[in-house]
């Protein structure tokens, strides 16, 4: 079932992302066209993050200045962003 919640500012999720973002700068390849269906999705506006639990890569989504929708995915060790979602 889908599952939706906010990560406060102040939560110690957010910031574990926000640490696991900076460290994750680099090694983003473009993303094949394609529908792909992920347990999380992280949503802000026309910025999407997802990935599958245990899973071994993570994609964004997001439109540029210009509108254009653009994709990327990287590599990622097993379940790295897993805490995002654990009670």
């Amino acid at each position: 079932h889908l599952e939706s919640f906010e990560i406060q500012a102040k939560d110690e999720k957010y910031k574990r992302f926000i640490a696991w973002a900076s460290e994750n700068q680099f090694g983003w390849q473009s993303l094949a066209p394609a529908s792909y269906m992920m347990d999380v999705n992280i949503v802000q506006q026309d910025f999407i993050l997802s990935f599958n639990l245990q899973g071994d890569f993570v994609m964004i989504r997001y439109k540029d200045q210009s509108g254009k929708n653009l994709g990327y995915q990287k590599s990622i060790i097993d379940g790295e962003l897993d805490f995002l979602v654990e009670k």
